[in-house]
């Protein structure tokens, strides 16, 4: 199993700020009898708390989405995958798991495209390519 999902180093920051302007809007949106500040103050709180993950498995990619009060879980088969992309733009790297007319797109960091291209080829016999951009 590998966490293939894309971390963003200011995501904590990003999470704090919204915990505390959520805070200070639904303060003021009570107080001044404020719908909009209320519901965007909601939203925002209820954004740090959103949080998504994807782990690549032998069979399948595993993507989980968490939030306050919910919890959400999709899979995506290999077994009818026919190819994977790989295309190297910048610092991160973008897979596309091909299907018939349907394919699945995820964004990792560059260091984890040997890692991802050698658990494909030791547990799969898709086809990689890899494309620099």
């Amino acid at each position: 199993m590998i966490d293939i999902s894309k971390t963003n180093p200011n995501n904590r920051v990003y999470k704090v700020m919204s915990v505390i302007l959520g805070g200070i809007l639904i303060i003021t949106g009570i107080v001044n009898l404020s719908i909009i500040n209320l519901l965007i103050g909601i939203l925002l709180l209820f954004y740090s708390t959103y949080n998504k993950k994807v782990f690549l498995l032998p069979d399948g990619l595993v993507s989980t989405y968490t939030g306050f009060l919910f919890k959400q879980t999709d899979k995506y088969d290999l077994k009818s995958v026919k190819e994977v992309d790989i295309i190297i733009h910048g610092s991160k790297g973008i897979l596309f798991f091909m299907k018939d007319e349907f394919a699945r797109k995820v964004e990792v960091d560059n260091k984890q495209i040997d890692e991802i291209n050698l658990f494909l080829k030791k547990h799969t016999d898709i086809k990689v390519k890899i494309k620099p951009q």
